[in-house]
């Protein structure tokens, strides 16, 4: 019988503490591998915001709430795509709580994005005056609009100079193949509550790219 995993404080979420535990967790029922990603996350959240509020100088003043929300998730799915491959890779023998593990991968992973100029939330962002409550009204019809494959070429290629290649992926599926959150979260091995928050994130981005696209006047506006 594998040791009794460590309880995590706060909560009923477990820490596994050998490989073997962790194996358990992702091949065992959903909701162990929800349990899981509920103990990583206030890690993960953790890591994003120190290395955000320690490079914030180059955010241009932008305010970091969103982009420590955005790039959690983020980190969140890449740790379980592809068979979570990236957290099987942890090996306690080399001295490193599977937490400490996740704090070290998102740390890194975090700057690598930052460093990136295309994937780099900071690279581009909306002017101050920007009406977040118009742009979240503008994504009411997105999925309608999405149904035009010309207006879909364009959106996507807009869509790649501001997302990450995850993001993408996740667009296609949950946007442009329709597929259910449910579908969606089997196929890429990880949680629905972070494919929800995919789904909010991108349905921000296509509304503000639509918005530019009516400005150019490549689109018409739809009232």
């Amino acid at each position: 019988m594998s040791k009794r995993p460590q309880d995590i404080k706060g909560g009923s979420h477990i820490e596994p503490r050998s490989r073997e535990e962790l194996r358990g967790a992702l091949t065992g029922a959903p909701h162990q591998r929800h349990a899981l990603a509920l103990t990583l996350i206030p890690v993960i959240h953790g890591r994003v915001a120190r290395v955000l509020v320690r490079k914030r100088s180059k955010s241009k003043g932008r305010g970091l709430r969103q982009d420590i929300e955005d790039l959690t998730q983020d980190v969140l799915v890449r740790l379980f795509e592809d068979d979570s491959k990236i957290l099987r890779r942890w090996n306690p023998q080399r001295g490193m709580s599977l937490r400490s593990y996740v704090g070290l991968v998102a740390e890194r992973k975090v700057l690598g994005i930052l460093r990136s100029r295309s994937r780099s939330p900071w690279t581009e962002f909306p002017e101050p005056g920007n009406d977040e409550s118009l742009i979240n009204a503008r994504a009411v019809s997105i999925q309608g609009q999405i149904e035009s494959s010309e207006f879909l070429e364009v959106m996507a290629e807009r869509l790649t100079e501001r997302i990450t290649p995850l993001g993408m992926r996740v667009f296609k599926l949950l946007f442009v193949e329709q597929r259910t959150v449910k579908e969606v979260a089997t196929q890429m091995q990880t949680t629905a509550g972070a494919l929800y928050v995919w789904r909010n994130r991108l349905s921000r981005a296509v509304a503000e790219v639509r918005a530019e696209l009516e400005e150019e006047g490549v689109l018409y506006g739809g009232g």
